[in-house]
């Protein structure tokens, strides 16, 4: 049949192409979902997918140029449309959720559309992205599609990397990245379209590219712009509120008394961002850091191979530098951290990480524990760790290529933060290079979102002066500028 098929592609013309019998029949295909993928892969393999609709034969067999990618780009599509196939059967988790919005969608046929397309614009130069749109408005027309749907399908494929980019490389929490993400979306309806895109654009990239850790930030930022959509501003729990909802759930053998003083002493962004439970948590481990008189305390959990490392300690300058070595030279990969500090001086810092493929350590996030606790009560250094490691793994191939050092220094991105982004090439110890250059230039990170793609590193800083508020003098701003090139560079200039 396919054969068949195949032999008679001569027959799609532009007439059929722009028969309307033929059209709804394709609109229904794609909005069976459930049973669309394996449907549109027949379509592929018999030539009749790219003739009828000439934007993916531009696509088929095309090797993107992206190190996470596995497949060709149209391979890639199809699998991305599984991906929303597969959601008719999510019953539990984020994949419920998803599921309900699936579910409540107006029109499915406009996110599966824009599913198809979204990487239309691949082979073509430029942003990808944008090309993709430019070719969408004759594929609508060609199917008929009504001008205010046909609209929503070229604003999907336009900002199909919005949501993705932003988790990868923002502060999630920064009502003023929230406020952009609702600006540009505009209403609740299309930040459910785009957000179901784009959980199937990136989890059907390759194996290993879509972490949980990935799943929860996408997630997360949907959720709470989805919040400030419909509800006109982001919910910061009062102290009252976060206090009542920490003693609500306070276990035996955690003091009452202590449950409110924590509550007093975090700062607002904790008791928005951290939940009563990770509280009640972050008590039991600032009793053990206060009453045993410990350099600092650890905990840690894993799902798949990535988790969350906190840390309790005291503060002092470069803590999240010496942290952030530890971790690096144990074998984990950092992808994100977040720092807290109490009004008397204890720290409670996040950090995310993940191991990567092909390491040999066998319990890394236990060595991780041990470095960061053996750094912080002075038993040895950041250096140290980082000459032993670069010891162990001499002759190891790096992955490196000479990749373009690229450092910016925005503050416009943050109402509260100047953001600094640095692109380079990765190597071991950058992070803790980068960090250090920071902590030394006078300033506090109050947050870092860590990305390797391949043999490049992308690392974005929200960085204030130590005393609070963002950099604005000018020779701050290129000193700090110069010396984080440097540092990037390996301190060869």
């Amino acid at each position: 049949l396919i054969k068949r098929i195949h032999d008679n592609l001569y027959r799609v013309d532009d007439a059929m192409r722009n028969d309307g019998r033929a059209a709804d029949v394709f609109l229904k295909i794609l909005s069976s979902i459930g049973n669309a993928a394996p449907v549109l892969r027949s379509m592929r393999d018999s030539g009749f997918l790219g003739t009828y609709i000439p934007a993916f034969k531009n696509i088929e067999g095309l090797v993107p140029n992206n190190p996470l990618h596995e497949y060709t780009v149209d391979e890639h599509t199809l699998f991305a449309i599984a991906a929303i196939d597969r959601l008719v059967y999510e019953t539990d988790g984020t994949g419920l959720t998803r599921h309900k919005i699936l579910e409540d969608l107006p029109h499915p046929e406009v996110l599966m559309l824009a599913v198809l397309l979204h990487d239309a614009g691949k082979g073509r130069g430029g942003t990808h992205s944008e090309r993709g749109a430019v070719v969408v408005p004759q594929i609508t027309e060609q199917l008929g599609l009504p001008e205010n749907l046909a609209r929503q399908v070229v604003f999907l494929v336009s900002n199909h990397l919005l949501l993705e980019t932003i988790a990868r490389t923002r502060d999630i929490n920064d009502e003023k990245i929230l406020n952009d993400v609702a600006e540009i979306t505009g209403s609740a309806e299309m930040l459910d379209y785009l957000y179901l895109l784009s959980y199937a654009d990136v989890s059907s990239v390759g194996a290993g590219a879509w972490p949980a850790w990935k799943d929860a930030l996408l997630h997360e930022l949907y959720t709470k712009s989805r919040i400030l959509l419909s509800e006109g501003r982001m919910r910061v729990p009062a102290e009252k509120d976060f206090r009542e909802a920490l003693l609500d759930i306070l276990p035996e053998g955690v003091l009452r008394e202590n449950a409110m003083l924590h509550a007093s002493l975090v700062p607002a962004r904790y008791r928005l961002e951290v939940s009563p439970e990770e509280a009640v948590g972050h008590l039991k481990l600032i009793g053990k850091l206060v009453g045993e008189g410990l350099p600092a305390v650890v905990a840690w959990e894993t799902e798949n191979g990535s988790g969350s490392i906190w840390v309790v300690s005291m503060d002092r300058p470069g803590r999240v530098a010496e942290i952030a070595g530890s971790i690096s030279a144990s074998s984990l990969a950092i992808a994100g951290a977040t720092a807290y500090t109490r009004r008397d001086g204890i720290i409670l810092d996040k950090f995310v990480a993940a191991v990567p493929a092909g390491s040999l350590l066998v319990s890394p996030w236990e060595t991780a524990e041990k470095n960061i606790v053996a750094v912080l009560g002075g038993e040895i250094s950041v250096e140290e760790l980082m000459a032993r490691r670069r010891k162990t793994f001499a002759g190891a191939a790096s992955g490196g290529t000479e990749s373009e050092t690229v450092v910016s220094i925005d503050n416009r991105a943050s109402d509260r933060y100047t953001v600094v982004d640095v692109a380079c090439p990765d190597r071991l110890g950058l992070l803790y290079d980068l960090t250090r250059t920071i902590l030394v230039n006078g300033m506090d990170i109050h947050f870092a979102r860590i990305t390797t793609v391949g043999a490049t590193a992308t690392d974005v800083f929200y960085v204030t002066h130590a005393g609070g508020g963002k950099i604005t003098d000018e020779e701050v701003m290129e000193k700090l500028w110069m010396d984080i090139t440097r540092a990037a560079r390996g301190g060869n200039g």
